[in-house]
């Protein structure tokens, strides 16, 4: 296994680092990406989100019963050979009231993850405002911000809760893997412990996929990805460009200045737009809807242990692109090598075939040798702390439920930074744009009616 890792962010000096615990208000959103974010170092923030909305933490079950009892969302079962999530069965679709209740009841084979929309689902509005900020949390909007200060100018991709049970004796684990996005995961409910690995351990992490390059910022992109390290898709970029050129051109007519320049701007944004249409990332092929493909190429799909009991994570893949989300995703290559162990075919290729068991007792005769390279870390997370964690940061989340037996999260995903300056980590205005798109629909529905639906 051969690619070009050109990752140059933080990686842990031993064993021994944990990442550093700060209280939030100490520190303002320009130091903490100077700090944290540029250098792509992880953080446990000792205390949630500071904001005047802020009212997650005090959720109780009767208030989200009420405000979102009666939304529908998709919920993962527990596979019935693996004992673990994200294995492609079909989700069942009820009302969130009653999954709530069924977590209540002692149910540890329900588990409700990233819920995603199609365009045939809602009308085109909608469907931007909820594949941003999917069931329950449309009707929870004003319970949390929905870009927090402190991330600065980090554009967010999508707000996700998530919730299981477990029993609190035994805690449950994910499988190893990364997430596509820079992570700010609030922990609401229970306890978290992360086993931590850097992107410049990659090649020791047994991934599913064909890793093409490791990018300075810590993306993974695999064999057929047209995506760039802050995890645009080409092509989308370029019809982003040409729509930014033609509105350019239109004010430059409108006043009568400019028209030159705007019009050898839309020429260059064809001519990109051109040359990026025949791209596309590999896609699979053999699912029968886009449920089916993200709930694949979904990071919070989790991975099972056959000897462990797993029941949840926190993680995406690729991310949504706000006007457009993707109808095909990239296809899960083969593994490297075919001495490598392999995992069931449903694992999404930025999972570890490492499995539980070896990943914290390594057996004397381990079947993945090259992970005694690798420089493992770990860090716990309480109710109440926050995590940051950048993108291609290999984690694997051992969770407690409180002493009712259950753990609750609430967790923004932004797109990673390719810039090292705070006013704009980004090269353009791609992700912001998209963002504003979202937050304006977002504001008119919430004009035209009191409660999303």
């Amino acid at each position: 296994m051969t690619f070009a890792n050109e990752y140059k962010g933080f990686h842990p000096p031993s064993p021994s680092w944990t990442p550093d615990r700060i209280d939030p208000s100490t520190t303002t959103p320009q130091e903490f990406f100077e700090k944290y974010v540029a250098t792509r170092i992880p953080c446990i923030l000792t205390s949630p989100i500071a904001a005047a909305n802020w009212k997650a933490s005090t959720w109780t079950a009767d208030y989200l019963k009420r405000r979102s009892g009666d939304l529908t969302v998709k919920v993962e079962r527990k596979h019935p050979s693996t004992g673990g999530f994200g294995s492609g069965l079909d989700r069942l679709e009820m009302r969130f009231s009653d999954f709530y209740e069924r977590l209540e009841n002692g149910d540890r084979d329900l588990y409700m993850t990233t819920q995603y929309t199609t365009l045939e689902d809602k009308e085109e509005a909608m469907h931007k405002v909820l594949e941003f900020l999917p069931h329950p949390l449309t009707n929870l909007v004003d319970d949390f911000p929905l870009r927090p200060e402190l991330m600065g100018h980090l554009v967010p991709q999508m707000v996700n809760l998530w919730m299981g049970s477990t029993d609190p004796a035994s805690p449950t684990s994910s499988g190893l893997h990364y997430d596509y996005q820079d992570n700010l995961y609030i922990l609401l409910r229970g306890e978290k412990r992360f086993t931590l690995f850097s992107p410049r351990d990659t090649e020791h992490m047994y991934l599913q996929g064909n890793v093409a390059r490791v990018c300075e910022n810590g993306y993974i992109l695999y064999d057929g990805m047209q995506r760039r390290a802050d995890g645009a898709g080409i092509r989308d970029v370029a019809e982003w460009k040409v729509g930014v050129a033609e509105r350019r051109l239109e004010e430059a007519e409108e006043t009568g200045e400019g028209i030159d320049e705007a019009e050898k701007e839309l020429d260059a944004a064809m001519d990109e737009l051109l040359v990026a249409g025949g791209e596309d990332d590999d896609v699979v092929d053999d699912f029968d809807d886009f449920d089916d493909i993200e709930q694949l190429d979904d990071e919070n799909s989790d991975i099972k242990d056959v000897d462990e009991e797993e029941d949840d994570d926190e993680d995406d893949d690729n991310g949504p692109t706000f006007a457009q989300v993707p109808q095909k995703r990239f296809a899960p290559p083969r593994s490297h090598t075919s001495k490598r162990p392999k995992s069931p075919p449903t694992d999404p290729p930025s999972f570890s075939t490492i499995p539980i068991s070896e990943l914290h007792t390594p057996s004397t005769k381990s079947l993945y040798p090259a992970l005694q390279n690798a420089t493992k870390t770990s860090c716990t997370l309480a109710s109440n702390e926050m995590l940051y964690l950048p993108a291609g940061w290999f984690h694997e989340v051992g969770s407690a439920g409180d002493q009712a037996g259950l753990h609750m999260a609430l967790n923004y995903w932004f797109a990673p930074p390719t810039q090292k300056v705070f006013a704009a980590p980004y090269e353009d205005g791609f992700w912001e744009d998209g963002f504003l798109d979202v937050k304006r629909e977002l504001e008119t529905l919430q004009r035209e009616r009191h409660s999303i639906i």
